[in-house]
């Protein structure tokens, strides 16, 4: 049976229409994030050979950049169906430091493993200058005092650290960097997270809930994470972030 033109535009607005407001509300009840999960502190000779091998290359990088690893984590509870394998490392020179992670996603559609590697300078002052390679675009309402540079999928750890340093440059911070407390890096990420979910509650994006301790989207939050994550607005998102990237490789190519 062929449909007459009529009804199959109705069904294709039909279908847009749930994919646009039924999207956000599947997203409302199904993320969320846990206030603490208690990391386990591991020897990386302990994680399974794939997640191994990627912090030894990562490792010996940031090595050769002047980087000591302070810490390696796992954790299995913050996020629902998601292991988080991440490490700090710290540059006793510069006060850099740097997080670099490998998220295992095992959900019934979705299994795949997401790498991220940021490096980071924090100063007295609380703002705090990101240089990252997330594959994906940023959800949260960003921060007055977060200055970032995104260079998505962007695995050469030199080349995030000579942008960072430039930006650095830019940006004209004249105050002492702070790295994380070496012995409490467990609370530098417990204060990481609960300060970040406090700006997005002030956003209207979160709020949190004491029974099951745990920050949950609200109703706006869930529109606003779903529409930045799905076609055609993450595609559109990606494109200028990735020009953006090719932008800063460039000037640091120039100066080469």
């Amino acid at each position: 049976m062929i449909l007459p033109k009529g009804k199959i535009m109705e069904w294709l607005i039909l279908y847009i229409a749930l994919y646009y407001l039924g999207s956000p509300i599947i997203v409302k009840y199904k993320h969320f994030h846990k206030r603490f999960s208690e990391p386990q502190r591991l020897n990386p000779q302990s994680f399974p050979k794939e997640i191994f091998d990627y912090f030894y290359k990562i490792g010996n990088d940031l090595t050769a950049l002047g980087f000591s690893p302070r810490v390696y984590f796992r954790n299995t509870g913050q996020v629902p169906n998601v292991v988080s394998y991440y490490t700090l490392w710290v540059n006793e020179k510069t006060k850099d430091y740097a997080i670099a992670a490998l998220m295992n996603v095992n959900r019934s559609i979705i299994k795949r493993q997401i790498p991220l590697i940021s490096i980071i300078s924090e100063y007295i002052d609380g703002t705090k200058v990101y240089t990252h390679n997330s594959s994906q675009p940023a959800i949260f309402k960003r921060r007055p005092n977060r200055k970032v540079r995104h260079i998505p999928k962007c695995g050469d750890v030199t080349l995030l650290f000579q942008i960072h340093n430039k930006f650095i440059d830019e940006l004209g911070i004249n105050l002492a960097k702070t790295p994380p407390a070496e012995g409490n890096e467990e609370f530098y990420f417990y204060k990481a997270t609960v300060m970040e979910f406090e700006e997005q509650i002030k956003a209207g994006y979160y709020y949190f809930d004491p029974k099951s301790d745990k920050y949950k989207l609200t109703i706006k939050g869930s529109y606003v994470v779903a529409w930045k994550l799905i076609w055609p607005m993450k595609q559109i998102r990606m494109y200028l972030l990735k020009n953006k990237a090719e932008k800063y490789i460039g000037e640091i190519n120039k100066d080469i």
